[in-house]
């Protein structure tokens, strides 16, 4: 069997379920899941772009800490 990695699961997914959408969100700071590896990932994979959404926030590795970025995520 074929070795696969999350992109291709991902990308797997997305066909077979035609209206899925994905946002990856990521924080500017985080040094652990850095933004650039997630585009650079996005660039080399197969996931249909127009049901792909980024979004950078000014944060670390937990992007869902403090009322600003609480709300930020949510109107995003």
């Amino acid at each position: 069997m074929k070795e696969r990695n999350t992109a291709q699961s991902l990308s797997a997914a997305m066909r077979r379920t035609p209206n899925m959408r994905v946002f990856f969100i990521n924080g500017w700071y985080d040094i652990c899941t850095q933004i650039g590896i997630l585009y650079y990932t996005l660039d080399h994979s197969d996931l249909p772009r127009e049901r792909v959404f980024v979004k950078g926030y000014p944060a670390g590795h937990m992007t869902y800490l403090g009322e600003d970025n609480i709300q930020a995520v949510a109107d995003d």
